[in-house]
Order: structure tokens, then C-alpha cells, then sequence
């Protein structure tokens, strides 16, 4: 194979099937597999894989291979299970030997699989956001060789990012002890400060922040920023900065011609996150003007899987590269494209350096945020006349409004809430009905506190019954360090998803997570009429429960900070005459309005996006 390690592909290609002749081996059909990768012809290298799979079931390059593709092709699920299959099987060393240059970004996924597989992988997931899973794989690769300076690394950031305090601490110490001068030292160390909650910690934490020179460690500290209310502003602004400077460095200039797109109009939706008012959003608009959808997030809600089965053009690509999500826009030849993600919050800011469509518009977020030059136009609830690139539809964007067919579900369950009135009973039922990894060791310490607070009042998880449950553990330990255990529940997650609304109804009080707000559950619990305290935030990402709860008109469940929202939810349930108006107030949300919001608004919206349209293609011919 002489000419496949020379970058000959053509050659190469002649070479293999002169041994295909005489060998129909797995590691022929792999040489054919890489060929056709090169060439640009993924789907015949998936199915040449596949072949191999059958031949040699028990060697796991193939699966991982595959799953390098499967991942770039933007088809998580199957990647996933090839990446795991071929996780538990031994490798063979002949890719060694096929393996060239030519693979470029996949060469160093096929190598790197064949040493440091639980590394690997880790990286991989955690590029997937895949963070608790990433531990689990880290924590193997520590076992087996006692760990180095990247498997501690990236031990502490996956533990900051899933909010475990005491292994964050851990992994710090051992990276320390390898490299006491990390680069990303001062990261760490604000990371772990956040977790803790210490305002001092975190202030001397920013104190010791470095400019970054590139994207990716400047994304990283971003994130940890934009967790905590402790942050102050300007320190959150310089972290922006940072990175808007290192994304739209020299961007390139737009050459789109009117000539060269066809004159009917098409809308897409880059997205991260499908909630109820962008789902009744864009089932509405899709009556008007054809919409497609390219998700770059990797979680599922009932919002997100009712819009993939009613749009025909939905994308997952939270596994594809920039350039190639790039490319796939630009030849579905989108007329306008909404980044309902926002840059602010920059889920994927690489993509932004290149123009994708002729009209680029930002969803609606606050206006403290940089009117960027990437965008053509801002969607706001309401707009600044002064600012022309600001566009008001004068309508609500985020109003919580159920979808059609929950419209009965929710008049019964609205029902079932007024026949049960619980402000007269005496002991108070509080409800955090979260994953893990929403509830950080600060929010759950300030749960602990409020419990403490309140001695007749319960505190509900949804969890199992395992002491082996990392959440679980963490809850109790928790539990001890207050005290309040034997005031403590769990509700098995299989009860909560068939009662889900009645539990939630039970409730007195439901507190969100934070730093980031649970919006499908924020969601539902405005739509039966559950009171549910959130926490304002300062950024796009923590503070869009609370734009949702404020659409809805109850800015009293809103806290300002970490303080205030313990107090305040002392304070609602210690005043039963307060709780019980906020209850009236959320059983009256509904009655004057419908799903027909949505309708109205996308009509509104395609209106707009048409004459966008109509004036672009008349200024670029």
C-alpha cells in the first residue's frame, strides 16, 4: 500500500482492487473505505466499513471509523454506538499502516483511537457535550495508567462543567502536582471558585485571567463566565469581547448574488434549543414559507421531537464542523437565516467568521449585547426606532403558550389545580425536578439552606433510589451537611414521567436550576399553573427561564441574585396569602389567549421576511 501512505489516491485505488481480486478481507475493504473518504464519498465508506464490520466483528477500528464519520456527518445516535461498540474491542495495528496524511481532521480521530482509547473518546464526547459520560471514560484511562496532565485536565473540566465540586478539586490537585504552572490554571481555579459559590474566590479568580489567543480556550472561560450571577459584569464583557475578537477576525465579505439564488424565498433556524414558543413559531411560519431547522444542540424535549416529525427539512449537526455546517447552509441555499441561539452565547461562533446566507438575522436577546456586523438585523420584542437594524414584530416571541394538541391536556390538568388547593395544608412541598447536571453544588446548597429555613417544608428529587446515583449522592451529602435529611424525597424518574403534571401540581413551590434554568420545566409548570422561582441571570443563557417566566407576567418569581432567591422563596412560603395570589394569577394565564399567538406572529414574520427578500434581491443583481 505503498501509494495509499504516499497520498497517491488514485493509485492507491488501482492497488486495492488488484487485491480485491485475490483477498476479500476486512483490511482490504478499509483501504477502500479510506479511499472513498478521501474522495469525498462518505456514504460508500460507511458501507464498505460495514462490510468489514461483517467480516471481522471482533476488531474495533471498523466501528470506530465508522463512528468518525457517522459524528461528522452530523448522525450522533448511530455514531454513538459505533464509538462505544468499538470502544470494548482490541485493535488491530495495521491501520497503522494506511493511515496517511491524506486523512487529514479524521486521520487523527483513526489514530487516536488506537492508543489512549478512553482519552479519546472522553475528547469526543465532551466536543458533543457529553460531559458526565466523558468522566466515566477519564476515570477508566486514570485507572488503568495513573493519569497525566491531559487526562487531569480535562477531569477537571468536565467536573466544573457537571458542577461536582469535590472532584474538580481532586483532579486539580493532581494536575498541580504534574504542572504547577497549566495555562489554564486561572480558569481552573475560577471555575472551582464558581462551584463553591464564594464571591471573594471568584473576584481573586478574575483578578489572575490572562488574554487567551484562540477560540477555543477563550469559548471555555466564556462558559465558566457566564455561569454564575458572582461574575462581575465587566469582567463577563471583557470575556465576550474576547471572544468576538477571536471569531470575527477578518470575516469574510459576502458574495452573494441575486443571479445566482432563486427568487423564491426559504427561511432557516440555527438552534440549540426547541421550547414550546419556538416550536408553535415555526409550525406556524412553515404555512407561509418553506423553513428548515439545523439543530446544533444534543438534548431532546417534547417541543424538539413534535417539530422533527412535522418538518420535512430538520438537521441535526451538533457533530458537524464548522466549515462543512458552512457549506450544507449555503447549498440549501437559505434565503434568510435566524440564529436563535444568539452569538452572544456563540454555541457554535466558528461558523460566523463566513457569510452562510444573503440575510443574517439575531434572535431576540437584551440589548446590552454587541449589535454585531455578522448580523444584517436584530429580532426584538420591542424596538429602539433609532436603530433601523432592529426589527419589531410587536408581538411576543417567547409567550409559553401550549401547543395545539396539549391545549385539552392542559384546560384538565388547569382543572384538576383548582379542585386541589394545597395553601391550607401545613406542610410546604418544594420540588427540584432536575437533571445532575442542572443543579450545580451552589444551587443545591442554597436548596439545603431554604429546606433549613422552613422546618415544615419537604424537599422533592427526581432520582433513583440508588446509592450509587452520582445525584443522589450528592443530594445527601448535602442533605447532612443541613441537617435536613429526613425532610428529603425522591421520586423515581419512571413515576415522575407518567404523573409528571399532578407531582408538579402537588407542589407549593417548584425552584429551578441555576446558573442554567430548566425551560422545559419552567414551561410546563406556567402552563398547568405550578409556581416556579427562577433566577434572573446575565447572560443569554442563564437568564432565558426567567425572559420566559417575565413573557409570562410574573416578574415576581424572578430573583435578582443568589440571595434574593433564597429569601424569596422563604418568603413564599412562609406567606401563604402571597403564594396563593401568584397561584390565581397563573390559573388565569391562558383564558384570553391561544395557540393562534403564534399564528398571528408568523404571519407577521413572513411578511417581513419577504420584503427583506424583495429588497435584497433588487439591491444585488
Amino acid at each position: 500500500m505503498t501509494a495509499l501512505r504516499a497520498g497517491d489516491i488514485m493509485r492507491a485505488a488501482e492497488e486495492a482492487e488488484k487485491a480485491r481480486s485475490s483477498d476479500q478481507s476486512a483490511r482490504v475493504l478499509i483501504v477502500f473505505a479510506a479511499i472513498s473518504h478521501a474522495l469525498g464519498r462518505d456514504i460508500d465508506a460507511l458501507s464498505m466499513l460495514e462490510q468489514a464490520m461483517q467480516f471481522a466483528p471482533e476488531v474495533g477500528n471498523y466501528p470506530d471509523a465508522a463512528a468518525a464519520i457517522l459524528l461528522k456527518l452530523g448522525r450522533k445516535s448511530d455514531g454513538i454506538f459505533n464509538l462505544k461498540l468499538g470502544t470494548h474491542l482490541p485493535s488491530d495495528v495495521f491501520l497503522d499502516e494506511i493511515i496517511g496524511s491524506y486523512f487529514g481532521k479524521i486521520k487523527d480521530i483513526f489514530d487516536s483511537f488506537i492508543e489512549n482509547r478512553p482519552l479519546t473518546t472522553a475528547r469526543l464526547m465532551m466536543q458533543q457535550g457529553m460531559y458526565a459520560a466523558a468522566m466515566r471514560q477519564l476515570e477508566t484511562f486514570v485507572g488503568v495508567s495513573g493519569g497525566d496532565v491531559d487526562s487531569f485536565s480535562l477531569l477537571v473540566e468536565c467536573s466544573i462543567y457537571t458542577g461536582q465540586l469535590q472532584e474538580a478539586e481532586v483532579a486539580f490537585s493532581a494536575l498541580l502536582a504534574l504542572n504547577a504552572d497549566h495555562p489554564k490554571r486561572p480558569d481552573y481555579a475560577l471555575g472551582i471558585a464558581l462551584l463553591k459559590g464564594d464571591a471573594q474566590a471568584v473576584s481573586e479568580a478574575c483578578a489572575q485571567l490572562k488574554e487567551v489567543d484562540n477560540l477555543e480556550d477563550a469559548l471555555a472561560r466564556y462558559r465558566m463566565l457566564e455561569w454564575s450571577p458572582l461574575v462581575d459584569d465587566a469582567v463577563l464583557a471583557e470575556g465576550l469581547s474576547q471572544v468576538h475578537r477571536l471569531t470575527f477576525a477578518n470575516p469574510e465579505v459576502s458574495t452573494f448574488s441575486a443571479t445566482d439564488w432563486p427568487d423564491t424565498v426559504s427561511v432557516g433556524f440555527l438552534c440549540s434549543y426547541v421550547d414550546s414558543a419556538l416550536e408553535g413559531l415555526l409550525l406556524s411560519l412553515k404555512e407561509y414559507i418553506p423553513v428548515k431547522v439545523y439543530f446544533t444542540g444534543t438534548g431532546s424535549s417534547p417541543s424538539l421531537m413534535r417539530v422533527k416529525a412535522a418538518l420535512e427539512d430538520f438537521r441535526e449537526v451538533a457533530a458537524v464542523d464548522d466549515a462543512t455546517l458552512v457549506e450544507m447552509i449555503r447549498f440549501d441555499q437559505v434565503s434568510v437565516l435566524f440564529d436563535t441561539v444568539g452569538a452572544a452565547a456563540f454555541a457554535r461562533p466558528g461558523i460566523w467568521r463566513t457569510r452562510m446566507a444573503p440575510i443574517q438575522i439575531l434572535w431576540a436577546v437584551p440589548s446590552r449585547y454587541d449589535d454585531l456586523a455578522c448580523y444584517d438585523y436584530r429580532l426584538a420584542p420591542s424596538a429602539d426606532s433609532t436603530n433601523m437594524r432592529l426589527i419589531d414584530l410587536g408581538v411576543p416571541l417567547r409567550y409559553p403558550v401550549p401547543p395545539a394538541e396539549l391545549m385539552g391536556r392542559v384546560a384538565e390538568v388547569r382543572a384538576l389545580k383548582v379542585s386541589r388547593d394545597t395553601s391550607d395544608r401545613d406542610v410546604r412541598r418544594l420540588l427540584a425536578p432536575h437533571a445532575g447536571l442542572l443543579i450545580s453544588d451552589v444551587a443545591l446548597d442554597i436548596y439545603m439552606k431554604i429546606l433549613t429555613a422552613v422546618p415544615r417544608a419537604t424537599l422533592a428529587f427526581v432520582a433513583r433510589s440508588e446509592l450509587n446515583d452520582p445525584l443522589v449522592q450528592r443530594v445527601l451529602a448535602a442533605a447532612a451537611i443541613h441537617d435536613c435529611g429526613d425532610r428529603v424525597e425522591l421520586i423515581d424518574p419512571s413515576d415522575f414521567l407518567q404523573s409528571r403534571s399532578e407531582i408538579m401540581l402537588d407542589a407549593d413551590l417548584i425552584l429551578d436550576s441555576f446558573p442554567y434554568g430548566n425551560l422545559e420545566m419552567v414551561t410546563e409548570a406556567l402552563w398547568i399553573g405550578s409556581p416556579v422561582l427562577t433566577l434572573k441571570g446575565n447572560n443569554p443563557r442563564s437568564e432565558a427561564a426567567a425572559y420566559l417566566v417575565k413573557a409570562a407576567g410574573f416578574d415576581e418569581l424572578i430573583s435578582d441574585g443568589i440571595e434574593d432567591y433564597y429569601q424569596d422563596a422563604i418568603d413564599f412560603l412562609e406567606n401563604k396569602a402571597d403564594l396563593k395570589v401568584v397561584v390565581e394569577k397563573m390559573r388565569n394565564l391562558h383564558k384570553s389567549i391561544s395557540s393562534s399567538l403564534y399564528q398571528e406572529t408568523a404571519e407577521v414574520l413572513a411578511n417581513k421576511i419577504e420584503s427583506l427578500w424583495g429588497e435584497w434581491r433588487s439591491m444585488n443583481n
